[in-house]
């Protein structure tokens, strides 16, 4: 791993614990074993430092989403409760369980109402892009006659959200190493609940 990367991984992992304002530069050139200087070589300050960390985790987070040309395709070979169980699995796999984006989705929250790039990043890539993403496959389930006509950016809203209220419970069990099991039966669950209710 080259200094450029130890530095930002030693700052998510310090940012996700302590908090952004708590963490000094000495504290993570400290950690890193490099001098001050040499961070100033590849960073201007600890801001320069977070929105860097930032526009990794945007990278990171569109890969929750298929590309547009397969959702036609992902549409015909999967049912409805199938896509929405595939949803949790990919924001599992690319967020909650990624030793990484965990971290930064911390730094997110931690920061939300202290940093302003922290609340434009979760109003518009996380909740703006989700529930986006969710309208125009649910306006296309409907068109293929798979569920029930109704407002598509409604059931976008009404599925998502309490999917973030249980992910965000899910990522504090698992920061204080507690049992998911339950949690994740109940977010399958509610893909099930959400589909039965809305079956053509």
């Amino acid at each position: 791993m080259n200094t450029k990367d130890r530095i930002l991984e030693t700052s998510i992992d310090l940012f996700s614990r302590q908090g952004y304002s708590s963490v000094s530069i000495r504290d993570i050139t400290g950690v890193v074993g490099i001098k001050e200087s040499t961070l100033y070589y590849h960073f201007k300050n600890k801001e320069d430092i977070l929105l860097t960390i930032f526009a990794r985790f945007q990278e990171g987070y569109k890969k929750i989403f298929p590309p547009p040309a397969m959702m036609e395709d992902i549409l015909i070979a999967m049912t409805p409760e199938a896509f929405l169980r595939k949803g949790i699995e990919n924001y599992k796999t690319h967020i909650a369980d990624h030793p990484e984006m965990s971290r930064i989705s911390r730094i997110l929250y931690i920061e939300q109402f202290s940093h302003q790039r922290a609340r434009e990043i979760l109003l518009q890539d996380v909740f703006g892009q989700s529930i986006g993403f969710l309208e125009v496959m649910f306006g296309k389930m409907i068109e293929a006659g798979k569920i029930r006509s109704l407002r598509p950016k409604t059931l976008a809203r009404e599925y998502q959200y309490p999917v973030f209220a249980m992910f965000m419970e899910y990522q504090i069990l698992k920061f204080d190493n507690k049992d998911t099991s339950e949690l994740e039966a109940q977010l399958y669950e509610h893909a099930a609940f959400f589909i039965e209710r809305i079956r053509v």
